[in-house]
């Protein structure tokens, strides 16, 4: 605790403490894929199996794949990981979940109360069982933020980047646990770099301890969420139906066959999507991720337009 600054301590805190099992520890990770990488790296062994959402964010998949760990596929539908693909993954042998709870990213799906309730009475029937929850989108989400996590003990952790609100060259991630992970972690990050850069954490407390600068960030959630949703709408009208509800920076687009002939179509009118294929643990993945967030409302009915032409192909 003593390489985090003391002002940006309380406001993770002020963040985490409600969705938190009391006395949590708090550490900082250089943002939310190097978190990733040290708590599985603290917790695994290389050829453990660990339970992940199908499809699974890329940074998330590129992790296990450098440490060799064995991702089992858990399906995902509007409201996240399904409880009977993760009482199956749990049964498979797996040793860690990691899992999504808002703006899973390529789904853009968001756990619901009712959902997270079904997910945490599955764990904690597996209390051998680390469950690393990846909140990337914390403080931009304009959802609530439902717990999986069973107060019963076991080795977790919640990750909120800054990243995603700040801008991703701030590579500062906040990371809530339980003591024996946190002691775990300081070991590995004292071998290594260290500390995360105070200058960094300067630049966080700064932007995050104005009010004004907070209503920025705030405006900016809603705005991101206002144009998925309209992107929404203007695929709806053309014909072009879209899972519903949808969160984070990307809107997803299921697609019944292989997504290149799209991807490839799209390119020659302009447009750079991201297959959706290249997110697969197991199914085959066919769809498209397209970020959205930072289009104007032109752009958006144009996108629409060519997606709508696109995917009769």
């Amino acid at each position: 605790m003593g390489t985090v600054d003391p002002r940006l301590q309380a406001l993770a805190r002020a963040s985490l403490d409600a969705d938190c099992p009391e006395g949590y520890a708090l550490e900082l990770t250089h943002g939310a894929v190097d978190g990733i990488e040290r708590l599985l790296a603290a917790w695994l062994l290389p050829g453990d199996r660990i339970a992940v959402e199908d499809p699974c964010f890329l940074g998330s998949l590129n992790v296990l794949n450098a440490v060799g760990h064995a991702p089992l596929p858990v399906t995902v539908d509007a409201h996240g990981m399904q409880v009977e693909s993760l009482r199956q993954a749990l049964e498979a042998g797996a040793r860690a979940v990691l899992l999504t709870p808002r703006a899973h990213n390529p789904t853009g799906a968001s756990l619901d109360a009712k959902r997270a309730r079904a997910l945490r009475q599955l764990l904690a029937a597996y209390p051998q069982v680390a469950v690393l929850v990846d909140d990337h989108y914390a403080l931009l989400s304009q959802q609530a933020y439902h717990s999986v996590l069973p107060l019963d003990g076991r080795r977790w952790a919640l990750l909120r980047s800054l990243s995603k609100p700040l801008g991703p060259d701030l590579r500062l991630a906040w990371l809530a646990c339980d003591d024996e992970t946190a002691m775990r972690l300081r070991l590995r990050l004292a071998s290594g770099t260290g500390w995360v850069s105070h200058l960094l954490q300067d630049a966080a407390t700064s932007v995050l301890a104005s009010a004004t600068q907070r209503a920025k960030i705030a405006s900016a959630g809603e705005r991101y969420q206002q144009r998925l949703q309209s992107l929404q709408e203007l695929l709806r009208v053309r014909g072009v139906p879209t899972p519903l509800p949808m969160e984070g920076l990307n809107l997803w687009l299921p697609l019944p066959a292989d997504s290149h002939p799209q991807v490839l179509a799209l390119a020659a009118r302009g447009w750079h999507v991201r297959a959706g294929e290249v997110f697969a643990v197991a199914a085959p993945g066919h769809g498209l991720r397209i970020t959205c967030a930072a289009l104007g409302a032109a752009q958006l009915r144009q996108l629409a337009d060519d997606l709508a032409a696109v995917c009769s192909l």
